[in-house]
């Protein structure tokens, strides 16, 4: 036995570009990865680096352009984008299959459900507000001995979003991660993001901000001291990252 799950989301982009945003390694570092490389063909590589270590490698079984791409791997994992003309929109349907009917596998089911629904909102605003435009991206990352619950609700008290921040909420998916668009920096997405740990929870945040604007330290160093106070640790670790490092290999 196995288990699935699906995400289906309207886009206002044509089946082109959609199909570019899924599969072509620039376009995959400017909203869902740091780093991709695509090999654009039947048996081709599809690999995903997410960063801090993080990076799933997969092979492409179906490949038709606009249309269908489905990817196997790693693992039992199957991952498959089926993409739908809507008038002057796209409908793209995301199913993830293959998955183990084993309690081992639960932490991946819920990962990946409430992951794929931030990150196809995240998909939404860059086709809409940044297609096309590179991407620079600063990331701070804190381990505490909180628990997920209590990070969550202080990590986010401590941002304040909203008028302090000029900032408007595109997604919040409670004790797991949110986006949020940094209106006074060019549309700017800011994410934040907590998983449990074996000593407590990780807590990460990153800026993007696109077409050649670099993020300012200075909103950075004052986010992170915020997030120091509120979970009482220093950051383990802070990445910056230009555009050139941000657009992989095709």
């Amino acid at each position: 036995m196995s288990r699935e799950y699906t995400h289906e989301i309207k886009l206002e982009a044509d089946q082109a570009a959609v199909w570019a945003a899924l599969t072509e390694a620039g376009e995959l570092g400017r909203w869902l990865v740091e780093v991709a490389r695509v090999e654009p063909r039947v048996g081709g590589v599809y690999e995903l680096n997410f960063g801090d270590g993080v990076q799933l490698q997969s092979h492409i079984e179906t490949w038709e352009p606009g249309r269908h791409l489905r990817i196997f791997g790693p693992g039992p994992i199957i991952q498959e984008y089926t993409l739908e003309k809507d008038g002057e929109s796209t409908t793209l349907r995301v199913v993830t299959s293959g998955i183990p009917d084993s309690p081992g596998w639960d932490g991946f089911v819920e990962g990946g459900r409430r992951g794929w629904e931030i990150s196809l909102r995240g998909l939404l605003h860059n086709l809409q507000h940044h297609r096309g435009q590179a991407r620079q991206m600063t990331r701070l990352r804190f381990d505490t001995p909180l628990a997920v619950a209590d990070s969550w609700e202080r990590a986010t008290g401590a941002l304040r979003l909203g008028s302090d921040l000029d900032a408007a909420l595109l997604v919040s998916v409670a004790g797991f991660g949110l986006l949020a668009e940094i209106t006074k920096l060019d549309r700017a997405v800011l994410a934040l993001g907590i998983q449990p740990t074996s000593a407590g929870s990780q807590v990460w945040l990153a800026l993007s901000t696109y077409g050649g604007r670099v993020p300012p330290a200075d909103t950075v160093e004052e986010w992170s001291r915020q997030l120091e106070q509120t979970l009482a640790v220093a950051p383990v670790g802070t990445t910056r990252q230009n555009p050139q490092e941000l657009h992989g290999h095709g």
